[in-house]
């Protein structure tokens, strides 16, 4: 048995190098896919990139031709369904290339897929082709804030510094900026932030402040600032991610020089020097009263 194989394998070969009535018994095979780019939304977890593929193969009637598919994506888990299917003659066959791709991957990845399909018969490999795409990920925008100060005095007049930080959450460098939501409570104010835009790479974060002065004729006042983030690079596509902070302002009113000196007691004209007198009144009687 193991001799007549290698003897049809060998026959096959060398009918292969001559037609057989105008064609070869090696096919002509043709492989495409489609979409040659596919990008998927890893906002559930991990995803599959799915892409359609045709392999069309021109053999020898009556000659059963076995395909095997395979596929590659650079370390992501690539198959193909079926992995093989067998045609005889001439047949135009569809199959799917599935990549998944971890929920860990970022917008600024992009990796090729290879299609790979073999024709063999009996054994005897006769033809390759190959076909490519290129899978990615969409951007998902993300942040959060955080500050472990959420309560602040100041006086009127001086200066408040509060710290926050700002994390991109989201699966690509993203650039966030900040603003305040309620400026008209804080008329006459000067509240600033050091920084109006900062770029952060996935998972990382940035430190950030708001620098806070009252004016000096504040009255003694509470008042709740109000802060949001929002990411650039949604509000580009037009969509809106933001997250938001607040901060109780307690405001000292300045201690006036002019107003101390009016609360002093009064005193009438004349009195310190009415009591001198009865002092040394007091002082000679006591004297007279020893002599005696």
């Amino acid at each position: 048995m193991r001799a007549s194989t290698s003897l049809l394998a060998l026959a096959l070969l060398v009918l292969g190098a001559f037609p057989v009535s105008g064609q070869s018994i090696i096919p002509v095979i043709v492989l495409s896919s489609e979409p040659v780019e596919q990008f998927v939304n890893l906002t559930g977890g991990p995803a599959d990139a799915v892409i359609n593929c045709t392999l069309f193969v021109e053999g020898l009637p009556l000659v059963r031709y076995r395909v095997n598919l395979t596929a590659t994506c650079e370390g992501w888990e690539a198959r193909c369904e079926p992995s093989q299917f067998v045609v005889t003659g001439t047949a135009n066959e569809g199959f799917r290339a599935i990549v998944t791709v971890p929920a860990d991957a970022t917008s600024s990845t992009a990796r090729q897929v290879e299609i790979w399909a073999n024709v063999s018969t009996t054994g005897v490999p006769l033809a390759t082709c190959a076909t490519y795409a290129l899978v990615g990920v969409w951007p998902v925008y993300g942040l959060s804030l955080s500050t472990g100060v959420t309560e602040l005095p100041v006086n009127a007049g001086g200066e408040a510094v509060w710290p926050f930080t700002i994390q991109n959450t989201g699966n690509g460098w993203d650039t966030f900026g900040t603003t305040v939501v309620n400026p008209a409570s804080f008329q006459g104010w000067s509240v600033s932030c050091n920084r109006t835009s900062v770029l952060v790479d996935v998972n990382r974060s940035y430190d950030l402040k708001y620098t806070i002065k009252p004016p000096a004729e504040a009255r003694n006042q509470t008042l709740v600032l109000q802060i949001k983030a929002f990411s650039r690079g949604a509000s580009f596509k037009n969509l809106t991610v933001e997250k938001g902070l607040e901060l109780s302002l307690t405001v000292k009113a300045a201690t006036s020089g002019g107003d101390a000196k009016r609360d002093e007691p009064k005193k009438s004209p004349g009195a310190g020097a009415a009591g001198l007198g009865a002092a040394l009144a007091v002082a000679a009687l006591l004297c007279a009263l020893r002599r005696k």
